[in-house]
């Protein structure tokens, strides 16, 4: 199995197949993640066509557009599926965590740890990934000795690909095959810690960010634009009246009967 590592990644050994050295949990967990990306890949599908009208309207679609109704029912469906497998992502990436901790625990020991309580299938994992996390640590330091300055690896450093259940989906099988929303990884650059850049391509997001819009649209109302004030007659020729200087001066270039000396038509000749 050993000859399956070569600096902290899984290689072909003189021919042999890679499955033939991967305990069966792990190949599994790469099979669950194609599977996942089928069921998404297909819920996205039905997004882009049920969201098509809705989405072209950006942020102006409203809950009352008739576009939304079809476009709200396949964003419910999409985070229903989506949530349903994230379930049991978060249970599979959590196994997967406890035994890489175990094998980096006993990565220092002399010989081979032997967990008699264990069974078979958790010892072939730790034994498999215990000289992934010596191979990985080895890599790192010859990064350390090559570096032109002091350069410290310390537990802030970048973790090693393997060091996730995300990180060795997209470590042994890259493109798993989701559509858009395609990383593993919740945080960018494999990162786990609570500060870290939310990662936008994040498989297990509610709804792909490219139609966040369009899946918004349930929760936006349409503003109603208020009607003008109606003015009163009245009103209105009184402000007529103010601007022609009380009917002295012209209306819109039309002049009062007596303008310039003229007479009104009842007045005598």
């Amino acid at each position: 199995m050993r000859c399956a590592i070569k600096e902290g990644k899984i290689h072909n050994c003189d021919g042999i197949p890679i499955e033939d050295y991967i305990p069966q949990r792990l190949r599994w967990m790469t099979e669950w993640a194609e599977w996942y990306c089928k069921a998404q890949k297909k819920q996205y599908d039905t997004l882009d066509t049920a969201c098509k009208a809705c989405r072209s309207k950006g942020e102006d679609c409203t809950k009352v557009d008739s576009d939304c109704t079809p476009c709200k029912k396949a964003c419910d469906n999409y985070k229903k599926v989506v949530d349903e497998w994230e379930k049991q992502w978060n249970e599979i990436s959590y196994k997967y965590l406890i035994l890489y901790e175990q094998a980096k625990t006993t990565s220092t020991n002399a010989s081979r740890t032997v967990f008699l309580d264990a069974g078979p299938d958790y010892q072939q994992v730790v034994d498999f990934l215990t000289p992934i996390h010596k191979a990985s640590i080895a890599a790192r330091n010859r990064v350390k000795r090559a570096a032109p300055g002091p350069t410290e690896i310390t537990a802030a450093a970048p973790n090693t690909p393997y060091s996730s259940a995300a990180g060795y989906i997209h470590q042994e099988i890259g493109n798993v095959g989701c559509n858009v929303q395609t990383q593993f990884c919740e945080k960018k650059h494999g990162d786990t810690t609570p500060t870290g850049e939310n990662n936008t391509k994040y498989t297990f997001k509610q709804h792909p960010l490219d139609y966040e819009k369009a899946c918004g649209c349930e929760d936006r109302i349409k503003e109603k634009v208020p009607k003008p004030p109606k003015e009163k007659p009245c009103d209105i020729v009184e402000e007529i009246y103010k601007r022609s200087n009380g009917g002295k001066d012209a209306i819109n270039s039309c002049y009062r009967k007596n303008y310039n000396g003229l007479k009104l038509y009842f007045e005598s000749v």
